[in-house]
């Protein structure tokens, strides 16, 4: 399945291609934010399938399975760079050696978990509360 086949096409005009571009560009930026989070904080390159499949269908509106995902890792050159292996519960994301650091300083026995750090809505509401103890003070 192609990106293009995960949208509804009415006709085939320049908007179309150019959504169906902002799609992929959504994926390609939301496999990042994995990717480089994982790289960042030296964890360990396994995340939650659902979390995964949570996140880009937060990033692109749209719902998405793990048959679709292993099809954007085969028809894209930069997401099958990122993702190493796709199975039943655990996507693991390539590192720049394709190791984890075992070192003092690595946390290996992490696994990202999207779901409690730096949501969208939870970046609002720190916005909020900070505005609300300005106009306290």
């Amino acid at each position: 399945m192609r990106f293009k086949d995960l949208i509804e096409v009415d006709d085939l005009d320049n908007s179309n291609v150019c959504n169906e571009n902002k799609l992929e560009g959504s994926v390609i930026t939301a496999l990042m934010v994995i990717h480089n989070r994982i790289q960042e904080k030296n964890l360990k390159p396994e995340v939650k399938l659902s979390t995964v499949l949570k996140l880009l269908s937060n990033a692109t509106r749209l719902s998405y399975t793990k048959e679709d995902l292993i099809s954007m890792k085969n028809d894209n050159d930069t997401i099958d760079s990122m993702i190493k292996n796709i199975d039943d519960q655990i996507v693991e994301f390539s590192t720049q050696e394709n190791e984890v650091d075992t070192s003092e300083n690595g946390n290996t026995d992490e696994v990202v978990d999207l779901d409690q750090t730096d949501i969208p809505q939870n970046t609002v509401s720190n916005m909020a509360k900070s505005a609300m103890r300005r106009r306290q003070d």
